[in-house]
């Protein structure tokens, strides 16, 4: 994508974000992805942030952190807060007793790679000592609920760097909450007028409670006056901690969050990065990831941040510039009511980029950190649509990858001198990774909005086969038969040890996939 680098105006205090571009874009028939998210006990009355670290960033290999910049800071959750209104100190959930904000935060864990993090099942839960403290017994009706979304949202999702172990209880979020009054604001916007930064993060910290919460324009000068400020360093972690404080006690919603789409595409698009533009796309996806959960659960996504600024159905052109976040690409798979279709939009346009990657190693980088499973099926099978000597007109489907295996030519790009036998080593490589895929998207349900998805794992109801995926033993026997003695006359014998090996993890998982 070409950048061009310009000025971007500061919004003043008091004004509105505008709305983006609208471009409607229909697809007519597509197929579906696994998008995978996290539970929460927090009641529906309230939205609960699970703010967390956003390992949607590790897409972006090219961002490095100072570890200076990202340690804790006392003064950005030390401060106890001077109004905690009248009642007694028992009365106050445990959380606001703790100065908002525990005093004392355990050491962020190693964030795993996509290899090493397994699926999340009900019985592969952290146990976190302080969640027992903080979270209420759940009853049987929301141990069903729980377990139910886990078995449907199967991954470790985001997870914030330094509120390891940290959950808002469920009384915090019934209590009645509203902006922080008047003659404090008043101060701090004397200390903002006055560009007064250290003033306004104390004063922010000491008045923002469980109660209380900041208008979105302030939030807004946080994050334009400091995160994306070309000269503020020094205030970058205080301010980012204070954001995220702020999202975990009052999560962002489509009325309240400080940031819009022309800022954060402004951002992505500008060559002269600001120090602080990590943690702010780590904010933005934060507040879309904390506001999607609480409207899943309510079942209202039509009302969440990302219908308004990533639906493949009204703004499409938006998600386009947002293609190296695989977290965005996921939540915009599954925000509008048809997964299927927004996968298909979407892989239409990544495509082309795939297309054009000149090393192995960087394609399967991309692939393989894929969040969307269903996404990750429409570029597997267009990759050998586009390499097939005659492109097949069937569904996606097990008789389909079949016909990929005996149709399909080495036509991508390579780089260096590249041995013909790691060609063909790589196209296995990928139809292991469709067949896997594919896999979970029948079983999953995921070409199912996620409304209808819900209903469909509550109910148990069996997976929905296509025509394609009724196949014999013998069919994929004689398959991987032609296949073999077609790798003979092209590579000569004996086979390479790690080509042999995955033609042999093929048939095994063919064998496996076509016998459930």
């Amino acid at each position: 994508m070409e950048t061009v680098a310009r000025p971007y105006p500061a919004a003043p205090r008091d004004s509105t974000p505008a709305e983006p571009s609208a471009t409607v874009d229909r697809a007519e028939s597509c197929s579906s992805s696994t998008s995978s998210y996290r539970g929460s006990s927090c009641s529906p009355e309230r939205n609960c942030s699970t703010t967390t670290f956003n390992s949607d960033l590790g897409s972006l290999a090219s961002m490095q952190l100072d570890s200076d910049l990202l340690s804790p800071s006392p003064s950005s959750l030390d401060s106890s807060s001077s109004d905690r209104g009248s009642g007694s100190e028992k009365d106050t959930p445990l959380l606001c007793q703790q100065s908002e904000l525990p005093l004392k935060l355990s050491p962020a864990p190693a964030i795993p790679t996509e290899a090493q993090r397994p699926f999340l099942e009900a019985g592969d839960l952290p146990r976190h000592e302080v969640i027992q403290q903080v979270t209420p017994t759940r009853t049987k009706a929301d141990n069903k609920a729980w377990l139910n979304k886990l078995q449907y949202f199967r991954s470790s999702g985001v997870q914030h760097l330094f509120l390891q172990g940290v959950a808002p209880n469920r009384e915090m979020h019934q209590q009645k909450t509203e902006l922080i009054p008047s003659g404090k604001l008043n101060m701090v916007r004397t200390t903002m007028e006055e560009n007064f930064l250290e003033g306004t993060l104390h004063f922010l910290n000491d008045f923002v409670s469980c109660q209380h919460y900041p208008p979105k324009e302030i939030i807004s000068h946080l994050i334009r006056r400091v995160l994306l400020n070309p000269h503020q360093k020094e205030m970058l972690k205080d301010t980012y901690m204070l954001l995220m404080k702020i999202q975990m006690v009052h999560p962002a919603n489509a009325a309240t969050v400080g940031w819009d789409w022309m800022l954060l595409k402004y951002t992505m698009e500008d060559q002269e990065k600001a120090p602080g533009w990590v943690l702010f796309l780590q904010y933005v996806v934060q507040t879309l990831e904390d506001d999607f959960q609480h409207n899943l659960r309510l079942r209202t996504l039509q009302k969440s941040i990302a219908k308004k600024v990533l639906s493949c159905d009204t703004c499409f052109n938006n998600v386009k510039v947002m293609l190296l976040l695989q977290r965005m690409l996921s939540i915009a798979v599954e925000v509008d009511k048809s997964p299927n279709c927004s996968s298909c939009k979407i892989a239409d346009v990544i495509f082309p980029f795939i297309l054009n990657i000149p090393l192995r190693s960087q394609r399967e980088a991309f692939l393989n950190t894929m969040e969307s499973q269903l996404l990750r099926c429409k570029l597997l099978e267009q990759l050998f649509q586009h390499s097939c000597d005659v492109p097949s007109t069937l569904h996606l489907s097990l008789a389909k990858i079949l016909y990929f295996l005996s149709h399909s030519s080495v036509l991508l790009p390579y780089q260096d001198e590249t041995a013909t036998w790691q060609r063909w080593d790589e196209m296995l490589e990928y139809l292991n990774l469709l067949l896997m895929s594919y896999q979970n998207v029948v079983l999953g349900h995921l070409r199912s909005s996620l409304n209808d998805r819900m209903d469909l794992i509550i109910q148990k109801v069996k997976p929905r086969l296509q025509a394609g995926d009724d196949i014999s033993q013998l069919d994929i026997q004689l398959k991987m038969e032609n296949f073999i003695n077609q790798m003979q006359q092209v590579l000569g014998q004996p086979f390479p040890l790690q080509f042999t090996e995955k033609l042999q993890l093929f048939q095994e998982l063919f064998l496996i996939v076509g016998a459930t």
